[in-house]
């Protein structure tokens, strides 16, 4: 899949950490619209790093994955939860990643 691994790892983790720290801003200020943009914005970026490091076919599984749903009426609640499978996805692919490395 990749041809470094620790290499591909180490991106993901730190689009995790990106990912976590956009939803802390929409936290602290408590602005949905300003959280869902950047998280849209976030995802193409975080897709075209893939893209070079990992590979197209990764890319595109984070590309193609939805925005989660959200059923509250808690606006920070609702992009946590848009952004959810975005980080579920990153987290498989570095769980798949390491467990290939070893094997």
């Amino acid at each position: 899949m990749a041809s470094q691994p620790d290499a591909a790892i180490a991106l993901i983790q730190r689009q995790i950490k990106e990912l976590d720290l956009i939803l802390e801003g929409v936290a602290r200020h408590l602005n949905a619209v300003a959280g869902k943009e950047r998280i849209a914005k976030w995802k193409s970026q975080t897709v075209a790093q893939l893209s070079q490091q990992v590979g197209e076919a990764v890319a595109k599984r984070l590309a193609d994955t939805p925005p989660g749903r959200s059923f509250s009426y808690d606006i920070v609640e609702e992009v946590s939860d848009e952004a959810e499978p975005y980080r579920n996805l990153l987290q498989a692919l570095a769980k798949e990643i390491a467990k290939q490395k070893k094997g």
